[in-house]
């Protein structure tokens, strides 16, 4: 069996363990205070945005903060570093990997 497929077999032994945990309920009043504290959210933001009339635009904003991150997307991919990101990426399993195969050594 290849490592791909073992690790596909544990993950859905995993998922089909979660799937027989019992479902919680949340406390009585959670939902009441959760909605509570949204209401509270919007109706601050909607007093800062009336008082803060010489803010550009939201649509502005956002167009700043998508040019920023599209420059830094095609600096990352032009110079290279995405490719050493997703090496870390797959270092990180590998330890994980070699972490479980001691920790199962050591309790066995």
């Amino acid at each position: 069996m290849n490592p791909r497929h073992q690790e596909d077999k544990q993950l859905q032994d995993f998922l089909n363990k979660l799937d027989e945990l019992p479902l919680l309920e949340p406390n009585h009043g959670f939902t009441d205070k959760v909605m509570q504290g949204i209401d509270s959210i919007d109706s601050s933001s909607t007093v800062n945005n009336t008082s803060a009339g010489s803010r550009s635009p939201k649509w502005k904003q956002n167009a700043f903060h998508g040019c920023i991150a599209a420059a830094a997307t095609i600096l990352f991919v032009s110079t290279g570093m995405l490719h050493k990101v997703l090496a870390i990426s797959d270092q990180v399993v590998q330890l994980s990997t070699y972490i479980e195969k001691i920790s199962l050594y050591l309790v066995s």
